[in-house]
């Protein structure tokens, strides 16, 4: 009974497919690195929001996206300020993924308890080798104390520690 019960409810799952929401197939490095337009840093710190603790939480949005969504942007600041935490929200412009992860780094005295990243910002990426793989590692900018490296040079890190 319970195996036609399971034939039944698993024959209707579709399989899961790696496409990104436009329906596109993941990327290589090469190509993304290929897309990317190198340009300086720059940041500007469009608003600040005391909350009654001191965590604080970064809302880091890219300048192109920034007078698109700035009416939600207020909101959501508003929303976490309203639950107590502390905002500072930064519109960016070009960089590395080192310098967001800077950026985010110098917030650390400030009691940073978190992060929003929104827009198209610089992606820092991992080299599986072992597995011949690379791919966007988003813990490169939740492990501020950890080191990073790129020990080939080929714009990919490859070597995590602390």
């Amino acid at each position: 009974m319970f195996f036609l019960i399971g034939f039944i409810i698993f024959q209707d799952l579709r399989p899961l497919q790696y496409v990104d929401p436009l329906n596109r197939m993941p990327t290589s490095y090469e190509n993304y690195a290929t897309l990317q337009t190198e340009m300086p840093f720059t940041y500007q710190v469009m608003s600040t929001r005391v909350g009654e603790r001191q965590d604080l939480i970064v809302i880091m949005v890219n300048d192109s996206l920034y007078p698109k969504i700035i009416g939600a942007l207020d909101q959501y600041a508003a929303d976490l300020a309203a639950e107590g935490y502390a905002t500072l929200l930064i519109k960016t412009l070009g960089g590395t993924p080192a310098d967001i992860r800077n950026l985010l780094i110098a917030q650390v005295p400030n009691d940073l308890i978190g992060a929003v990243l929104i827009g198209d910002l610089p992606v820092a990426w991992w080299e599986a080798s072992a597995y011949g793989e690379d791919y966007p590692v988003d813990l490169f900018f939740s492990d501020l104390n950890g080191s990073w490296a790129d020990a080939n040079g080929n714009g990919i890190y490859d070597q995590h520690g602390g």
